[in-house]
């Protein structure tokens, strides 16, 4: 009798995002016609120990995650050789093959198309102490990823840069303020992170300089409404009234520029208020290759980032259409997570975390025509404490195991483990960390960018 349970199918050609040979075990006939409707049935787990070590050994080098995603290798049943491999399959690999497959799809169409890149979190996607903006683990892992995957005459610009940064501990801000306020920070309806810059009065500008071919502005509209103009090297090239039904990630173009360093001015031109949430440099890369959004938020726990909380501020997603989104969320969790009601601190255990985790990535889809691949970057062991209360009810592996709970729960959702890489105290054994044995150093947010940049690998 035929063992139904563990159907093994392959791709004959290559096509609808796969490619020819490509094999996966699923559970049953039934599934395989449902999920993978282009494959055939070439043979089941159960016919023999040796085809289930053939098969085991076929998925090995990065494929074998998906075979332990769907639950079906029996241990007994595989050579010493091949079982010791299967062990070596590191936790975050489950899912990884269903997750990225969009983000890879993006890499293969980048000469033709954007890869855009998304990344929510705290204040270590922010990229508080890095020496410079260009040692964020951000902008580092999009040169990487650059480097890797080049598109001929592209040179990239540097990407998403927000009108307000919340953390202070950064290298400067590449803007000039004249004039008007940050958005209301803990409560911002508007922009990536939830940062905006709002201005009001004559001689409110914000100013920058960029090497560009060309920028979008991305604001928010309210009412009372005002107008936003755009200056570039002191010629205006646009403006726009921003008044209307509340909503962000609206987007204003400069049109095309010689390629070169620019100087970018935004200022307010007249009525009442308008919100700037940041500016999109483009270098070449208006239609192709990867593209960077930073959208960290220094301190926030992890509600921050989903509706209702932050109704107007999503519709960036739709503006963005990412292909790649990792959430960097939790640590500020575990880090206030004392139970006891104080300032920042009280209850925030790991099943907060999840379902905030969870709804955020229901928003993503829910704003994106296509689902991207998401990652959720569990970031690496902390040296601080609370100053006061000083007792942590959950360790962050607490933490670190709900993600893969969520990821055990959804195939296009993978974990990025940092702990796991950068070992159990890497404020005392790597020098990765800065002195506040919490934000990576430069030498950690190269740490960084080089094991995500790993990770996505296809």
């Amino acid at each position: 009798m035929v063992d139904t349970r563990d159907v093994i199918i392959e791709y004959p050609v290559t096509g609808n995002g796969h490619i020819a040979g490509e094999r996966y075990a699923v559970k049953d006939a039934a599934t395989a016609a449902l999920v993978h409707p282009n494959a055939v049935i070439i043979g089941y787990a159960g016919q023999s120990d040796l085809r289930v070590n053939q098969v085991a050994a076929d998925y090995l080098n990065n494929k074998l995650e998906a075979i332990e995603a769907l639950g079906w290798v029996d241990r007994t049943r595989l050579a010493p050789d091949v079982a010791a491999a299967v062990a070596a399959v590191p936790r975050d690999h489950t899912n990884r093959l269903t997750a990225l497959r969009p983000f890879w799809t993006g890499l293969a169409k980048r000469a033709t198309a954007p890869v855009d890149l998304l990344h929510f979190g705290t204040s270590i996607t922010e990229g508080a102490y890095a020496s410079t903006f260009a040692y964020r683990w951000v902008e580092r892992l999009r040169d990487v990823l650059r480097a890797r995957y080049p598109v001929a005459g592209v040179a990239g610009g540097v990407g998403y840069i927000p009108a307000e940064y919340k953390v202070n501990q950064l290298a400067g801000t590449p803007w000039t303020y004249t004039g008007g306020t940050s958005g209301t920070f803990g409560s911002g309806l508007y922009g990536l992170g939830r940062r905006y810059r709002v201005m009001s009065a004559l001689g409110n500008k914000i100013a920058i300089s960029a090497t560009c071919s060309s920028f979008d502005v991305l604001y928010a509209r309210n009412t009372p409404n005002g107008t936003l103009g755009i200056t570039v090297d002191g010629v205006e090239v646009a403006s726009i009234a921003s008044g209307g039904s509340a909503t962000g990630g609206l987007k204003l173009s400069s049109g095309p520029l010689t390629p070169g360093v620019h100087a970018i001015q935004l200022t307010w031109n007249a009525g009442g208020p308008v919100w700037v949430e940041g500016v999109m440099i483009y270098n070449g890369d208006e239609t192709k290759g990867i593209r960077m959004w930073e959208g960290g938020f220094g301190g926030a726990k992890s509600q921050y980032f989903v509706a209702p909380e932050a109704p107007y501020w999503q519709n960036d997603i739709s503006t963005i259409q990412p292909d790649l989104v990792t959430i960097e969320l939790g640590t500020n969790d575990w880090m206030y997570n004392t139970g006891v009601v104080s300032g920042n601190y009280g209850s925030f255990p790991p099943s907060y975390t999840k379902s905030n985790i969870e709804k955020l990535i229901a928003d993503v889809r829910t704003k994106t025509t296509v689902d991207p691949a998401i990652a959720l970057l569990a970031v690496h062991n902390r040296g601080d404490y609370p100053a006061s209360p000083t007792t942590l009810l959950n360790p962050w592996s607490d933490y670190v195991n709900v993600m893969y709970e969520i990821a055990a729960n959804d195939p296009g959702v993978a974990v990025i483990d940092m702990p796991s890489r950068m070992g159990a105290t890497p404020w005392v054994e790597s020098g990765l960390l800065n002195a506040d044995m919490v934000h990576p150093n430069d030498a950690g947010t190269e740490f960084y960018a080089q094991a995500i940049a790993g990770f996505l690998a296809p």
